[in-house]
C-alpha cells in the first residue's frame, strides 16, 4: 500500500497507528450503554480490523474534531447519503392506514395480513408432521427431523407420497391424504409468488412481479392487497382442515382394526 502522510509521524506511546479504508459507527440503546457507539474500522491488504467502543463524550469529541477538520478543507468532500433500511422503489402515501417501518410507510391492512400468513404456513408444518407419523407409524421426534431435512416444501410434501404406498393405506383415505397434500402444494405456491417476487409501490398500493423459480422470465403482475393475502392464507386453512381430517382418519381406522383384532 503506498505510504500515508502520517506514517513517519511519532506514536504516542501505547497508540498504534493502522491504515484504514472504510468504517461504521453503530449506536447502542439500553443495557446501561444507552449512547455508547461502536466503531468499526476496515483496514486492506487482509491486515487486522480493529473495533472500538466510545463513550457519549468521546462520540461528543470525535464528531467536534472531526467537523472542525472538514470545515477547514479547501475542498470539502461530499459525504454520501446511503440508506440502509432498504426501501421499495415508489412510495406509500402517508396516513391512518399506514405505518413507518425504516423510512417508508407501510399499508397497515397488508402488513397484517402477511403476519397471518407467516402464522399459516407455519401451523401446516406441525400437522404434516403429525400425517407422517399417522402412515409410517414413526415417533413424533424422527417424524419431525425427516420432515426438517429438507427446507423445500415440494420435496416435504413428496417424500409424504413416496410413503403412502408402502404403508398399505388406500381406498377413500389415501385419495384424502393425496388431496390434502395437492392443496398444500397449491397454497404453497401462492406464497411462494409473493414471498419471492419483485415487490414495488405504485399509485400507493403494493405491486409484486412474479417471476419464475430462476428469476428468469416474469410470469406475471399483480396488485397485493389485504383480501389476496388473505384468500392465500384461507388455502392454507382449507389444506389444514384436509391434512387434519387424513390423518384423523388413518388414527381411527388403526383403533377400530387393533379392538377387532
Amino acid at each position: 500500500m503506498a505510504p500515508n502522510f502520517s506514517d513517519d509521524l511519532p506514536a504516542p506511546s501505547g497508540v498504534k497507528r493502522f491504515h484504514t479504508v472504510h468504517f461504521t459507527v453503530a449506536s447502542m440503546q439500553g443495557g446501561g450503554r444507552s449512547g455508547f457507539a461502536d466503531v468499526s474500522f476496515y483496514t486492506p491488504d487482509n491486515q487486522d480490523n480493529y473495533v472500538t467502543c466510545l463513550s457519549p463524550q468521546g462520540v461528543v469529541d470525535l464528531t467536534s474534531n472531526l467537523l472542525s477538520i472538514v470545515a477547514s478543507m479547501p475542498t470539502r468532500p461530499k459525504i454520501p447519503v446511503v440508506s440502509l433500511g432498504g426501501k421499495l422503489q415508489g412510495e406509500m402515501t402517508y396516513g391512518p392506514t399506514t405505518k413507518t417501518y425504516f423510512g417508508q410507510n407501510y399499508d397497515i391492512s397488508v402488513i397484517q395480513a402477511l403476519g397471518v400468513l407467516t402464522i399459516r404456513a407455519n401451523i401446516i408444518d406441525n400437522a404434516l408432521i403429525d400425517l407422517l407419523c399417522a402412515i409410517t407409524g414413526l415417533e413424533h421426534a424422527i417424524a419431525t427431523a425427516q420432515y426438517y431435512a429438507t427446507t423445500n416444501m415440494k420435496a416435504r410434501l413428496d417424500s409424504i407420497k413416496a410413503v403412502l404406498e408402502p404403508s398399505g393405506i388406500g381406498g377413500i383415505k389415501a385419495e384424502k391424504i393425496l388431496n390434502a397434500i395437492d392443496k398444500t402444494q397449491s397454497a404453497a405456491n401462492r406464497r411462494n409468488d409473493i414471498v419471492h417476487a419483485r415487490w414495488s409501490v405504485r399509485k400507493g398500493k403494493f405491486r409484486a412481479e412474479i417471476y419464475t423459480p430462476a428469476r428468469k422470465k416474469k410470469i406475471s403482475e399483480l396488485t397485493v392487497t389485504e383480501t389476496f393475502v388473505i384468500g392465500i392464507c384461507e388455502a392454507y386453512y382449507v389444506a389444514f382442515t384436509l391434512i387434519i381430517a387424513a390423518t384423523q382418519a388413518i388414527e381411527q381406522s388403526r383403533k377400530a382394526a387393533f379392538r377387532a383384532s
